[in-house]
This record gives structure tokens, sequence and C-alpha cells, in this order.
């Protein structure tokens, strides 16, 4: 009879209450961040397999779409534990999804927008020599390119900003709308009944929660991060900021990794990153400005009379090189954006659980650290100093001399020591 009482006594018995909930200010923004730094892991993982002969696209595109999976579970633990959402993983799932298929569907007509293009400025520079040739002598060859160029990047450019800004307002949009604020006995069991737990992060999951961390820290839209030339310094130090920032709290509140942990190394790759990514931006973007404006001086050069149409047409393709050179320096930043991925981590501490801070240890549970004093013992002194201060004590006889095997060289120097007399009492 006693023991059912018992055994519901035990099982009745409460579960130890939960550490107080960490929240985020910025949960909207950071979930953001959270997805598209998982979907850029992805896509960085994948790369390699694109390049596969033959069935490297459908390698690399099955897996794109594997690794939504992961990256599910890293916001759904962000919803839960910083922002105390009822997230059950398949919302953000779902948010995920619409995502990344309207990215893709984006990918379509962005992809024939730039086909388009390159199409309208070949065919632009082989129609006016066509028609110089043989209709008009003198027709101009560089205007008609430049013309073709700028419409097909003035179509391209709202295209790219449409892809980015609104698969981030349709993931924000979705993931708010399916999770709803929780508080009391159901956020403890949500916080509980998580795949993921703060402090509870399996090692071979800590790379991935690091390099989802890195890939999606960008910074927010700054009036300044639109000055030319000198706009994407601005940006490449905001991004450096924002990065050192969320890893660190992602160390602390998720990871939580050791208090003072030196992260030197991780600041100063991020800040070479930066620079790297802020200096090569602001070249690039500095050459096609100058290479454009090369361009609109070889091409007004003939209407104002200033050159012959030969001459002009030369300073404007010399104008069209320099602002190519710089538009790909430019392009350089997403490769450097691919580094930050593998290499942030890395800096960090990608398979470091419980990595030491930079601090004294403390000794183990039970012990004592020994005292100053024990360091010089006692014993050295009596070595060091011989027995002749002692003298009011005879010298015991050498009682181990017979029985050496060369009694006839050892024994005479012992008696020696009696000879002195004992001094006066």
């Amino acid at each position: 009879m006693l023991l059912p009482l018992l055994f519901l006594v035990v099982t009745a018995a409460p579960e130890p209450p939960l550490p107080p909930p960490i929240e985020w200010e910025d949960l909207p923004e950071e979930l953001e961040r959270t997805a598209e730094g998982g979907i850029d892991v992805c896509e960085a993982a994948s790369m390699p397999l694109s390049l596969v002969p033959g069935v490297g696209d459908a390698v690399g595109t099955v897996s794109e779409w594997l690794c939504l999976v992961p990256a599910a579970i890293a916001v759904d633990t962000v919803a839960v534990h910083f922002g105390q959402r009822d997230a059950l993983f398949w919302q953000s799932a779902i948010a995920l999804l619409v995502q990344k298929l309207f990215e893709d569907l984006i990918d379509t007509p962005l992809e024939i927008v730039v086909v388009l293009a390159a199409i309208a400025a070949v065919g632009a520079i082989v129609g006016s020599a066509l028609i110089g040739l043989y209709l008009v002598p003198g027709f101009p060859i560089f205007l008609p390119t430049l013309v073709a160029i700028g419409v097909g990047t003035f179509l391209i450019a709202p295209v790219v900003f449409v892809k980015k800004k609104g698969g981030e307002w349709i993931f924000r949009t979705i993931m708010m709308a399916l999770t709803n604020r929780v508080y009391g006995a159901e956020l403890d069991k949500k916080r509980r009944d998580a795949l993921v737990k703060p402090g509870e992060v399996p090692g071979w999951v800590r790379p991935y929660v690091l390099m989802t961390t890195a890939a999606g820290s960008e910074a927010e839209d700054d009036p300044l991060h639109f000055i030319p030339v000198a706009g994407r310094l601005f940006k490449a130090a905001d991004e450096g900021r924002v990065t050192k920032e969320r890893m660190r709290r992602v160390g602390r509140d998720l990871l939580m990794d050791k208090p003072g942990r030196d992260l030197t190394a991780m600041d100063t790759t991020i800040d070479t990153l930066a620079g790297i990514k802020g200096v090569t931006g602001a070249v690039g973007q500095g050459l096609a400005l100058v290479g454009l404006g090369v361009g609109l001086a070889g091409a007004a050069g003939p209407p104002l009379k200033l050159t012959d149409q030969q001459t002009g047409d030369t300073i404007g393709f010399v104008g069209l090189g320099i602002a190519v050179a710089g538009l790909g320096l430019y392009a350089m930043g997403s490769t450097v954006d691919t580094i930050k991925t593998f290499a942030v981590p890395c800096a960090y501490g990608c398979f470091e659980p419980e990595a030491d801070a930079k601090a004294v240890p403390l000794p183990p549970s039970g012990t004592t650290a020994p005292p100053p004093s024990t360091t010089t013992p006692s014993t050295t002194t009596p070595s060091t100093t011989p027995d002749t201060t002692t003298t009011p004590t005879p010298p015991t006889p050498n009682t181990t001399t017979p029985d050496t095997t060369t009694p006839d060289t050892t024994t005479p120097a012992a008696p020696d020591a009696p000879d002195a007399p004992p001094p006066a009492p």
C-alpha cells in the first residue's frame, strides 16, 4: 500500500527551476539575421558541389534545400529562448521555405534581365559598328553601348533590391504571425522541450551555430552607407561592429562559454576582413565612377567638336574597361563574406565547448594551495652547517668501518675528531 503512494510522491516532485529567461530586444532583426545566416551557410557549404561536372548543379540545389532544416532549428532556438515565442519548428520551417521559394523565383527574372542586358550591350556594339561601316560613316559606337548598359543596370538593380528586402519582409511577417508571446509555466515548458537549450549545445552543433552567426551579421541600412566611395568604408566598419557584438552575445547567452575569454584573435580577424571588404569596395566603386566619367567624356567629345568620332569611341571604351575592372573589384566583397563565414568561427573557437579563459585556474575542489613558506624546507639548514658547532656531544664512533672492504684506508681518518679537548664547563 505504501509503495504506490511513494511512487506518486516521487513522480509528482517538481522539476528544478529554470534560470530566468534572457530576452533580446532586437528579436525581429535577430530572427532575420539568423535565417539569412542559415541560408548563407547552406549556399557556402554546397557551392563546391556545384562545381562537380554533370550532377553538380542538381546536388548543389538539393543540398541547399536540405540545409534549411538546421537553419529552421536555429531560428526556433532563438525564438523560444530569447524571444519567449511559442515556436515549434514548423513555424520557422514554413517561413524559411517561403523565403527560399521567393528568392529562387526572383532569380529567374533576374537571370533573364542580366542575359538581356548583356545581349543588348553586345548588340549595340555590333550594330553601331555595322551602321558606321555601311550606312552612316562616322556613326558613334560607344554611345549606343553606354545607353544599353545603363538601361540594363537600371533594370537589374530593382530586382536585386526586391529579392533581398522582399525575402526578409516575407520571413519576418510569417514568423511573427505564426508565433505568439508566452509566459509563466507555458514558457517554461517550451524552454524545456526545445531541441537545443542554452549551455547544452552539442560539440558537433557548435561550429554551425558560430557559422550561422558570422554569416548573418550584416549592418542595418544607414544614410552614410549610400555615400559614394566612403559609404563602403562606413558600412564595412558597422558590419564588423555588429559581427563582434553578435558573436559575443551568442557565446555568452547560447553557448554559455566561460567569461573572460581572450577574443583578440576573433576581433583581429573581423577587423582584417572588414578592412579588406571596405577598401576593395571603395576602390572598386571609385574606379567604376572614374570609368563612367571617362566614358561620358568620350561620348560627349565628338558632338561637342572636341575630338573626332574614332578618338571619342576609343576614350569611351577605355572608360568602360576601367568601370568593368572597378565592378570586378567591388564584387570581391562576396568572396570576403564567404571567408568570414568560416574564418571568424575558427578564430572564436569552433571546437572548444569549454574553452578556458585567460585567467588563473582555480585549484580542484577539496584541495588547498601550499603556503609560500613550504617552498624552502628547513631540512636544508643542517646539511649546509657541519656538526662542529654542537661539540658538547661527543661524536659516535664509526662502527661500520670494519665491515668495509678497504678498512686500512678509511679507519685512520675517522678517530681524528676526538683529539680536540672538550670545552670547559
